[in-house]
């Protein structure tokens, strides 16, 4: 996976791991998600919710995450 690459994602948001930072979970494993409060754009949402979440991959050092610019509730 190259750096800076664009992906979409199918997962449960199982966990709130900072401030904009997020835990998205399914069946292969977990990823971290970079979440600004606009990209909710008023979802209200659980961890039984499934989301597809859109963005960039972004490495740095030893963590991977994905910097999304797009959540929408499945």
């Amino acid at each position: 996976m190259n750096p800076y690459e664009r992906v979409t994602l199918r997962g449960k948001i199982v966990q709130r791991l900072d401030n904009e930072l997020y835990l998205l979970q399914d069946d292969t494993g977990s990823i971290r998600l970079a979440v600004g409060d606009d990209r909710w754009k008023g979802q209200i949402l659980t961890p039984e919710d499934t989301v597809e979440v859109s963005g960039e991959v972004y490495k740095d050092w030893n963590l991977i995450y994905i910097n999304v610019d797009r959540v929408v509730k499945k």
